[in-house]
Parts: structure tokens; C-alpha cells; sequence
């Protein structure tokens, strides 16, 4: 790690630190403050929907950055050796949780389904994870596949950490979508991302065009609509059902499975879909904002 980096990390840390030590953190944390958000309304082809955005990138990422730093964090920030300072955000990626087991396995059971003869994970040689927080799923992909892993991140913090054990990671805000974005892998996830996002169809759209042809997507979202997204985890999205399926197929993607299990972590349902890019499925799609926000989009279909 250079020096830039680590001065980064024992600043964010400390920023974390301070939030916890004032009380801010905790109180944004357990109550969920709208206050830090405006109210967006978006008019959808499949219905209008009312989301979260974010005031401050600052705060947003201040408080999603404390949820991998523990509040008692008692090192020296200033003298301490990085590596014991990185150390809460970078042991926890030998053992997959059993959320992420569970999406492996799903993986595994469509490779061998003979309905399914497009996806073979056991021939695929590279793995991209959007939103991946640890790099437990890019450790796994890599020892257990021979994958090349890479990885996308909004917090940098999650970026310096992830770079600190060896992993070829990258900052995106897919809130914004403002920056040239490419994915050269042949299997990219995300998992609990999007529901941190305003517009999730903006960044699936991006995701789609960033992606090579032939590539697959394993994609997903707890589903919590109608009504506002739970701020409390820092949601600006509440997913309806289906409202992910119909996403992807604006997007382009073509739809290969669905699966949808009861979170018990949360006792909500969740949305997984496994698509796959395929040339010419969308020819354009335009957003037109005002200034509150307001976003509409138009579909052309190439017939």
C-alpha cells in the first residue's frame, strides 16, 4: 500500500471513529435519519416508484463505511500498523456466509441443469462482483474456479482494503453512472447492491452496456415495495416484486432463471435472477431528468 493510500484509510477510520464517539453514527444507523435524503419520484414503464437520494456522498459513505468498522475500535490511529487497522474489514474474507453459499450453490445446480445448457460456471475464467464490501466471493471465485476476480466498490475505504490483500478492485458509484465503465468478465454478480441505489434501472442499463456479449449476470435484491425504501439500512429503492425481472429485460439481458427465497436475516423475500447479454437486445434507452429529479424513460425495441 502507498503512502496516499494509507493516510486515506487512517482518516476514514478516524472519521468512523469520531461519528461513533459523537453519537451521529449510531443514531443514523438505528433510526434512519430522512432528513439526509430527498423524496425522488420515477416514472418507470412498468409504474411510477418513489425512491431515495442521497443529499451528502460524504455522510452516505460515512455511515456505510462504519458497518465494517466495530464501534469499540480501541488502536491508535495514528501510530498503529495499517495492517492491524485494516485487519476488521479484511479478516472475515476466508469463510463464505451463508448467504453468499447459498448463491454459489445456485451457480453450481443451473451448471448442471440440462435446461440450462448455456451456463457452464466450470468453463467461465473470469468473475467481476459490483457492490462486494469484502472480497469473500472474489477469494472464492479465485481459489476454487481459477477465475480472474475483480471487483467494484462506491465506499473507499472497501477499495484500499480490498487493493491491501491483493484483489484488482475499483471505485463506481452506480448512483451517478457518470464514468465510462467496463466489465470484462464472464460471470458478474451483485448482491444487495441495488437497493442502495436511486434509480436501479440506470444502473442496470449501465451494467448491461459495460458487460461483453455471452456474459451472464447473478443479480439479487430483497423485495420490500410498495412504499419508501428502508432508510434504516441505508436503502434508497424498495423493490416490487418483479420490478428487478423487468429491469433486465428493458435492459436487454435475457432472463435464464429466477429464484426467489425468504431472507430469514430479514424476514423479507429476495429476488435472484441469472441472465445473460446477448447482441442487439436493446437498441436505446433514454432518461430525461428535471430538476426535482423527476426521470422518465423511453424504450425503442428493435423488432
Amino acid at each position: 500500500m502507498d503512502k496516499q493510500e494509507e493516510k486515506k484509510a487512517r482518516q476514514k477510520i478516524k472519521d468512523i471513529k469520531e461519528g461513533f464517539d459523537s453519537g451521529m453514527i449510531d443514531e443514523k444507523l438505528r433510526l434512519g435519519d430522512a432528513d439526509y435524503y430527498d423524496k425522488v419520484t420515477l416514472n418507470y414503464p412498468f409504474g411510477i416508484r418513489l425512491a431515495y437520494r442521497k443529499k451528502d456522498q460524504n455522510d452516505y459513505e460515512l455511515l456505510q463505511s462504519s458497518r465494517s468498522v466495530p464501534a469499540d475500535y480501541t488502536l491508535d490511529i495514528a501510530t498503529a500498523e495499517i495492517e492491524s487497522l485494516l485487519k476488521p474489514l479484511t479478516e472475515n474474507i476466508i469463510k463464505l456466509e451463508p448467504g453468499d453459499e447459498s448463491r454459489c450453490e445456485e451457480l453450481e445446480y443451473i451448471s448442471a441443469m440440462d435446461s440450462i445448457p448455456e451456463f457452464n460456471l466450470f468453463s467461465l475464467g473470469s468473475f467481476c462482483e459490483l457492490g462486494f464490501r469484502v472480497p469473500r466471493l472474489l477469494k472464492h471465485y479465485c481459489d476454487t474456479h481459477g477465475m480472474l476476480a475483480s471487483g467494484y466498490d462506491v465506499l473507499e475505504l472497501n477499495i484500499i482494503a480490498g487493493r491491501h490483500v491483493g484483489y484488482d478492485v475499483h471505485r463506481y458509484d452506480f448512483d451517478e453512472c457518470e464514468e465510462d465503465l467496463r466489465i470484462d468478465a464472464d460471470l458478474v454478480v451483485s448482491y444487495h447492491m441495488l437497493e442502495h441505489v436511486t434509480d436501479p434501472l440506470q444502473a442496470v442499463i449501465k451494467i448491461h452496456d459495460a458487460m461483453k456479449p455471452g456474459a451472464f449476470f447473478h443479480v439479487e435484491i430483497p423485495v420490500e415495495g410498495p412504499g419508501m425504501p428502508n432508510i434504516r439500512y441505508s436503502h434508497m429503492y424498495a423493490f416490487h416484486p418483479r420490478d428487478m425481472e423487468k429491469m433486465l429485460t428493458l435492459a436487454g439481458f435475457r432472463a435464464l432463471s429466477c429464484f426467489e427465497p425468504m431472507n430469514q436475516r430479514f424476514g423479507a423475500y429476495v429476488e435472484r435472477y441469472l441472465v445473460q447479454k446477448i447482441e442487439n437486445g436493446r437498441t436505446l434507452v433514454r432518461s430525461t431528468p428535471n430538476i426535482d429529479h423527476y426521470r422518465t424513460w423511453e424504450m425503442n425495441w428493435r423488432t
